[in-house]
């Protein structure tokens, strides 16, 4: 495979939260996904890529794009989570 930056299925990580959200979990539940997909994330965007040969800011404006979606998204489903 390409590896993470390659891979279809990365931006899946980015969702988990979000379907916490959705499953009604608990908020506590919801932090601990959150937190597991920005590990999780942070860890496999760290293997080395051709694209940083290139320009080696490319790693830091691909973290900082998917972390800030990442928030964005934790804080929008949380905010916006059904109340029973």
């Amino acid at each position: 495979t390409g590896g993470y930056s390659q891979s279809p299925f990365s931006p899946m990580l980015l969702i988990i939260p979000m379907l916490a959200i959705l499953l009604r979990e608990s908020p506590l539940h919801f932090a601990g996904y959150a937190a597991a997909a920005a590990l999780l994330t942070s860890l496999l965007a760290r293997m080395p890529r051709a694209e940083l040969e290139l320009n080696p800011l490319h790693g830091q404006a691909s973290a900082l794009v998917t972390w800030s979606c990442l928030a964005l998204t934790a804080l929008m489903g949380y905010v916006t989570r059904p109340t029973l």
